[in-house]
C-alpha cells in the first residue's frame, strides 16, 4: 500500500474506498490459487468493486470500535466473525430499542425502593439476615420476591430475596457494618438520581475476573441479554461450547446453569428490572433489562 496524500479529517464524511485494482483472488475463495483456476470462476480478474469493498470493510464487527464497544467484547464477538452468530450479535445490539428515562425510572423502582427502605440502616438478625418485618416490606416491590411461591418468613428461606440483597451489596449499593445493613454513598444517591443509578449498575455488570472462562461467560451472557434473548444463559452456553469450552471429565458441552453461576449477581439485578411479578425459575428479560445489559458493553460506563 502506498500513501499518496493526507487530508484533514472531516467527521461527517465516512471512510470510503474510492478506487482499487486487482481484486483476485477473492476473499475466502476456497483455496483456488492459480490464474488458470481463477479464470474459470471469475469473469474479470482485474475487476474491482469499490462499493462492495467498502461494504465488506464496514461490516458490523468492523464498526464495533467506532461505536465505542468495549475491547474485550469486540475480541469475543470477533471469534464468531465467520459464523451467523457474529453479525447477529452486533446487529441486535445496534437495533435494540433504547429505553426512555421514564421507562428506566419505572423498572429501577425495585432497587430504588429497596434502598429507600434501608435508608440510614436496618438491624439484621444475629445470623446476619434481614428481619421478617423488613423481608415483608421488600416483598411488596421486589418482582422476584413477589413471584416466590415458597416461604417468605425468613430471608435464608427466600433465596431470591437473599440473592438480590447480596447482589446490591456486590454492586456497591449496600453494605453490612456491625450487624446493620445500610446504604453506601452510591446507594444513598441512587434513589434521587436514576441516571446515576443506571450507569452505576452498568459499570458493575461486566467486571473482569482472573479466570478466562468466567470472563467469556459474562460477556456472552450480557450479549445474549442485550439481544433480548428469552434464554440468555442457554445461548451463551452454546457460544462458549463453540469456542471449545467443555464441562469436566466428560468434556460435555457447556450448560446454561454454569453460565448462570458465573453471572449470579448480574442475573439477580437484571431479573428484577421489571414492573410486575417475575418467576424465579423462568423469566424473559424486559426490554429495559436488555438495554442495561447493552449499556454495560460500551466504553462510556467502563
Amino acid at each position: 500500500i502506498e500513501l499518496e496524500s493526507i487530508y484533514e479529517h472531516q467527521p461527517e464524511i465516512p471512510a470510503l474506498i474510492v478506487a482499487g485494482e486487482r481484486a483476485a483472488p477473492p476473499e475466502d475463495c476456497g483455496g483456488i490459487r492459480t490464474a488458470a483456476e481463477l479464470s474459470e470462476v471469475l469473469d474479470d480478474l482485474d475487476a474491482f468493486d469499490p462499493e462492495g469493498a467498502t461494504t465488506a470493510l464496514m461490516s458490523p464487527l468492523a464498526g464495533f470500535i467506532d461505536w465505542g464497544i468495549r475491547p474485550e467484547v469486540l475480541a469475543f464477538a470477533s471469534m464468531f466473525r465467520w459464523s451467523p452468530d457474529g453479525d447477529e450479535m452486533v446487529l441486535a445490539l445496534l437495533n435494540q430499542p433504547r429505553s426512555t428515562p421514564e421507562q428506566r425510572i419505572a423498572h429501577l423502582a425495585p432497587i430504588t425502593k429497596y434502598l429507600e427502605h434501608i435508608g440510614d440502616g436496618v438491624p439484621l438478625t444475629a445470623a446476619g439476615y434481614l428481619k421478617p418485618k423488613d423481608l415483608d416490606a421488600i416483598a411488596a416491590f421486589v418482582p422476584a420476591v413477589q413471584g416466590w411461591i415458597h416461604s417468605r418468613t425468613r430471608e435464608i428461606d427466600c433465596t431470591v430475596a437473599l440473592h438480590f440483597r447480596l447482589a446490591l451489596q456486590k454492586f456497591g449499593l449496600l453494605r453490612k457494618v456491625k450487624g446493620t445493613l445500610s446504604c453506601t454513598k452510591a446507594g444513598s444517591r441512587a434513589p434521587r438520581d436514576p441516571e446515576f443509578l443506571w450507569h452505576h449498575l452498568a459499570s458493575r455488570l461486566l467486571v473482569e475476573d482472573d479466570d478466562e472462562f468466567t470472563n467469556q461467560a459474562r460477556i456472552a451472557y450480557l450479549l445474549a441479554m442485550a439481544m433480548g434473548d428469552a434464554e440468555p444463559e442457554e445461548s451463551a452456553a452454546r457460544w462458549l461450547t463453540q469456542l471449545g469450552w467443555n464441562l469436566g471429565r466428560n468434556r460435555g458441552p457447556v450448560e446454561g446453569w454454569v453460565v448462570r453461576r458465573r453471572n449470579d449477581s448480574a442475573h439477580d439485578v437484571l431479573t428484577n428490572l421489571s414492573t410486575g411479578h417475575v418467576s424465579w425459575r423462568d423469566h424473559e428479560p424486559t426490554p429495559v433489562a436488555s438495554d442495561l445489559a447493552r449499556t454495560a458493553l460500551f466504553l462510556d460506563v467502563a
